[in-house]
C-alpha cells in the first residue's frame, strides 16, 4: 500500500513497523528495515517518526546485541530528532532509552538525570503510564546505587 501511494512518510512508517516486528525474531532483517526507515525519514524530514525509529534501533543494539556504544549513538540521535520535532512524547521515549543505556552500563547518575528529564517532558503530555515507568526506573536505579530506602515514600 505504501509503495502504491508513493508517500515517502508512509513507506518509511511501514519499514519502521516491519523492522520493529522483525527485530526480536529475525534480528538482522529487522535491523536492515530500521536502518532503511531511518534513511527514508531523514529525507522526508519527519523528525518525530525519525526519533521513534532511532529509539527502536537503539533498543535493538542495547537489548539484542549488547552493543552499548551503538545503542548510545542511536539514543542520542533519537533525543536530538525528538527535540527538533518539538515532541514531548518522543523526547520522553528517547530520554528513557538513554537512561536505560546509562543504567545498563552502570552510569547511574546520568540514568537518574535522564529519567528525571523524561518525567519533566512527560508533564507536557500527562501520560500516567510513562510516569509510573519512570518512577520505577528511578527506584531501581537508586536501589542499584544503594540508595533505595531514601526513595521510598510514606
Amino acid at each position: 500500500m505504501a509503495k502504491k501511494t508513493s508517500d515517502p512518510d508512509r513507506l518509511a512508517f511501514v519499514l519502521l513497523i516491519q523492522g520493529r516486528a522483525k527485530v526480536f525474531k529475525v534480528s538482522r532483517e529487522g535491523l536492515v528495515d530500521l536502518l532503511n526507515a531511518e534513511k527514508a525519514l531523514e529525507k522526508t524530514g519527519n523528525k518525530k517518526l525519525l526519533s521513534r525509529c532511532q529509539v527502536y534501533t537503539s533498543n535493538f543494539y542495547q537489548i539484542i546485541v549488547s552493543n552499548y556504544s551503538k545503542a548510545m549513538e542511536y539514543a542520542l540521535k533519537a533525543t536530538r530528532s525528538a527535540e527538533e520535532a518539538n515532541s514531548p512524547e518522543t523526547t520522553t521515549r528517547a530520554l528513557t532509552s538513554l537512561g536505560n543505556i546509562y543504567s545498563g552500563t552502570g552510569d547511574f547518575d546520568n540514568a537518574l538525570i535522564c529519567y528525571k528529564n523524561a518525567i519533566e517532558e512527560n508533564k507536557k503530555i500527562g501520560n500516567s503510564n510513562i510516569l509510573t515507568k519512570m518512577e520505577n526506573n528511578i527506584g531501581k536505579t537508586n536501589r542499584e546505587m544503594g540508595k533505595y530506602p531514601k526513595d521510598i515514600r510514606n
